[in-house]
């Protein structure tokens, strides 16, 4: 940590920037002046984001405005150097502003607890130039889009272990961050595994680092090793009672008592859907209310592995076909499979050869790896998988690790698999997809993100240097004559040939757009209107996009949105009643609102923004941008 970062951290406020590297630029405290009289905005206040406020602040900058959805987790105060064992649970964007204001009095600093997917270009539109510090592809997305369409300047920054990158944005000069396909990549931010899994493999990645957490050796780098998993029992001997006791504690804190927590963190669930708890054995809203509990299931003792197989497989069979009504893909597998077992179990019933027999078991074995399960099953086989483990291999206690290869260790991964996405409405998936998914995780290097965070920082000053030499907007040329690059930052850890000196840092020359970006090189005209009071949808379409514009039939979207379907308009007359009478603003549009247009006819695609202006006529509008 440096010395500015080690005084904030203390709570002292008396601090001198270090300027090392900026002699070539002449005086470096008038050329970080810049920064003094303009408004910026971070998106992400994790371990880049950090180190982003803290340089910002240091040089000076007196505007700010700092926006994370994340509460602060224990894992990330090892990085994360603004926040304190005393701030856990507490959100990221509110504590990282306190700690600021403390070592800037000066400085206008404020927070937003907000999910970015919910803004729209005019929410970015009054800031200067955005910080992205994001490690979502998804909402860094979201704001470039925001960004290219509000005009406003982004300086995009990532890193992940010994590398990162950073680069500035601006439409129509420089490739956005949609200008290229992004590569498929295997490894997940940590803030998403433990706090909003979105995807199926979040939820795979977890429930590794959670087998290694329980059974494993003890290991500080687990990005779960923070979790207060209750005490396994210990010792010779340890009685089946007392083994599932402690399993329903886990249990019971894995997917309760954890979700509960953050299930009252209402501001993060705005605008998605808040998790489920599955209280113990299960009664989420998949659970079969009416069958026997997992407990009940459960043998007394797990010594006779045949009578466990057999009652799990009753399990099984039992909860698959409890519902006859239910059409549901996974219903029909689970239908399949119950037949299959049926089929099976019959044809075991009759004399038989033991080779027969036992091809017939092993079909059995792969047909439930290809079929996902519902609540009961997958308690079932979480809990069963956690007594075999504690019970029957205790000399592998507190030195497992994950092995795909391991049958026992592949049911206890797949099965808190899929209860956490059961907890995060996430689509569930088979145990044999759990094994073939590789869950790697990003490793957070604190001396990466610092690199990217300085460099993400001089980028800016940089670009506003540029904007200032350019008359106030930046062209090709003022660009090319500026210090804006790209910048990457290679790993002198790892890689195939030494790095160079003075190579840790590679600045690149920007490329041009991508012609082909849907984002940045999608035409983007403006219409001017006097009040979106004054405007029916009807009137909208007819007269500007039509008679002006020359698009027939006109479909018009909003933030992914339909607002006007020509077809529906033929088909439902209530429908077009509503698009004849209802305003503009009724139907949710306002000044910055950017319309997506598409003519059925012609097929040609635009954006259009809206904007107020009360010195227009309440009869007319002014239409620019548009050939």
């Amino acid at each position: 940590m440096s010395v500015q970062a080690e005084e904030i951290a203390d709570g002292r406020k008396e601090s001198v920037p270090n300027h090392a590297g900026l002699d070539s630029l002449g005086d470096p405290d008038e050329y970080i002046k810049v920064l003094q009289d303009v408004s910026v905005l971070v998106v992400g206040a994790g371990g880049v984001g950090c180190e982003v406020i803290k340089n910002l602040i240091l040089c000076g900058l007196r505007k700010l405005v700092i926006v994370d959805l994340d509460t602060i987790d224990i894992s990330n105060l090892n990085r994360q150097f603004l926040y304190k064992r005393q701030h856990v649970k507490r959100y990221k964007a509110e504590v990282a502003c306190e700690r600021a204001r403390e070592a800037a009095p000066g400085c206008d600093i404020s927070a937003m607890v907000v999910d970015v997917l919910t803004w729209r270009p005019q929410d970015v539109a009054c800031y200067d130039a955005v910080l992205n510090a994001l490690d979502n592809v998804r909402a860094r997305s979201h704001i470039n889009y925001c960004c290219m369409h509000a005009g406003v300047p982004l300086i995009e920054s990532g890193s992940s272990g010994f590398n990162g990158q950073v680069y500035p944005i601006l439409r129509g000069v420089t490739p956005c961050y949609d200008c290229h396909a992004k590569p498929r990549s295997k490894s997940y931010p940590v803030c998403t595994i433990r706090q909003i899994p979105e995807k199926p493999e979040h939820c795979i990645a977890w429930a590794r680092q959670l087998y290694e957490l329980i059974f494993g050796a003890k290991d500080n780098g687990n990005i779960l090793s923070d979790l207060a998993i209750p005490p396994m029992p210990v010792g010779e001997g340890v009685k089946v009672e007392q083994a599932r006791s402690w399993v329903r504690d886990v249990f019971t804190f894995l997917f309760d008592t954890q979700i509960a927590e953050l299930i009252d963190l209402k501001d993060r669930w705005t605008g998605r859907q808040a998790p489920q708890c599955i209280n113990y054995p299960f009664t989420s809203g998949d659970a079969d209310a009416a069958g026997n509990s997992v407990e009940e299931k459960l043998p007394e003792n797990l010594e006779d592995e045949d009578e466990a197989a057999d009652v799990s497989k009753r399990g099984r069979v039992e909860n698959s076909t409890h519902s006859s009504d239910d059409d549901s893909p996974q219903a029909k597998s689970r239908k399949i499979y119950a037949h299959t077992v049926e089929s099976q179990s019959d044809a075991l019933s009759e004399p038989i050869s033991p080779n027969v027999a036992k091809q017939n078991q092993q079909e059995m074995k792969i047909a439930d790896k290809f079929r996902t399960c519902d609540t009961n099953e997958l308690a079932e086989q979480f809990i069963s998988s956690v007594m075999q483990l504690l019970l029957d291999r205790p000399d592998d206690l507190g030195r497992a690790v994950f092995d795909k290869d391991d049958p026992l260790c592949i049911q206890f991964v797949a099965a808190a698999a899929n209860l956490r996405m059961i907890n995060f409405h996430i689509p569930q998936v088979s145990a044999w997809d759990v094994q073939s998914i590789a869950g790697a995780i990003i490793p957070a290097i604190a001396a990466t993100n610092a690199i990217v965070a300085a460099a993400q920082v001089m980028q800016l000053v940089h670009l506003l240097h540029a904007r200032r030499a350019g008359g106030g907007t930046i062209s090709r040329e003022t660009l090319e004559a500026s210090r804006c690059r790209f910048v990457w930052v290679k790993s002198c850890v790892t890689g195939s040939t030494p790095l160079k000196k003075g190579a840790l840092c590679s600045p690149d020359v920007l490329d041009m757009p991508n012609a082909s970006c849907t984002v940045c090189q999608q035409q983007l005209a403006r219409v001017e209107l006097h009040s979106l009071e004054h405007w029916t949808l009807a009137k909208f379409a007819s007269r500007i996009c039509n008679e002006r514009m020359g698009m027939e039939a006109v479909s018009i979207d909003v933030d992914g949105r339909n607002i006007l379907d020509p077809d529906f308009m033929e088909e439902d007359e209530t429908y077009a009643k509503r698009i004849r009478e209802w305003t503009m603003l009724q139907h949710g549009l306002q000044h910055q609102s950017i319309l997506t247009l598409t003519s059925s006819v012609s097929g040609k695609q635009l954006e259009l923004q809206l904007l107020v202006e009360p010195s227009v006529s309440s009869d007319d509008f002014v239409l620019s941008g548009f050939d």
